[in-house]
């Protein structure tokens, strides 16, 4: 006879499904852990400061997440890989006067607490990632990053570790802009960049973003030149 038919009130979970979310949340987490990476591997000791400005493209691409507590999340695990790999001396300082066990819990919370802030830096992105504009994230997303830059400063806890303008301390022509817009100005510049990096990436061509962000950074550095060239030609007085 024809078989008896079994409805479920509970939907069964698709294993295909299920594999397939999982594979992403790894892909995901995987990339905002390689951005971290690469934002330490600009800081000394490895010091390449080229680094940071590819560095936050794996990020990026992410966007847009599906919440704003996934965007957090990745935020953190963006913070733990670069600021908990570059305050790793910590571990090894405090060792030496506290013990392993306790320099290490130190670590731990300090690298907690420095997360949360580019926890912070990623859901207001991911709230400009939704806006009607795409400009709203193209410059909303560095300007946001200079802005918790400032805040990590700022305060009874107040940490500079892991500023981005740091990372350019060899590039002389670049830093002459700090004169006029201080650290944060660069790390905009920076971010910018790797913002542009991204959307070219998923876009598949080079924008006017693209162009107009280039366009910026050669204006950078002619500031620079004509800055360091007047300031070598300026004369200089010697005390008798």
């Amino acid at each position: 006879g024809p078989r008896p038919y079994v409805v479920s009130l509970v939907p069964l979970p698709s294993p295909t499904r299920t594999d397939g979310s999982h594979a992403r949340l790894g892909k995901s987490l995987g990339l905002a852990a390689l951005s971290g990476l690469l934002l330490a591997g600009a800081l000394p000791h490895l010091d390449w400061g080229w680094l940071a400005w590819i560095g936050l493209v794996p990020f990026l691409t992410l966007f847009p997440f599906r919440s704003r507590r996934a965007a957090f999340g990745h935020g953190i695990v963006l913070g733990i890989c670069f600021l908990g790999v570059m305050a790793y001396w910590i571990i090894l300082f405090a060792a030496h006067l506290i013990g392993p066990a306790l320099s290490t819990l130190g670590w731990v919370l300090v690298t907690l607490y420095q997360a949360f802030y580019l926890g912070v830096w990623a859901v207001g992105a991911q709230w400009l990632r939704t806006r009607p504009s795409p400009w709203a994230f193209r410059l909303g997303v560095p300007a946001l990053w200079a802005i918790v830059e400032w805040w990590r400063q700022s305060g009874t806890l107040a940490l500079g570790w892991g500023d981005l303008a740091y990372t350019q301390h060899l590039a002389l022509m670049l830093l002459q802009v700090t004169k006029l817009t201080g650290i944060w100005g660069l790390a905009f510049l920076l971010v910018l960049v790797n913002v542009a990096l991204a959307e070219t990436l998923k876009a598949r061509r080079v924008g006017v973003f693209a162009g107009a962000t280039a366009g910026l950074v050669v204006l950078t550095l002619v500031y620079g030149a004509l800055t360091i060239r007047g300031e070598r030609l300026r004369p200089t007085f010697v005390a008798a």
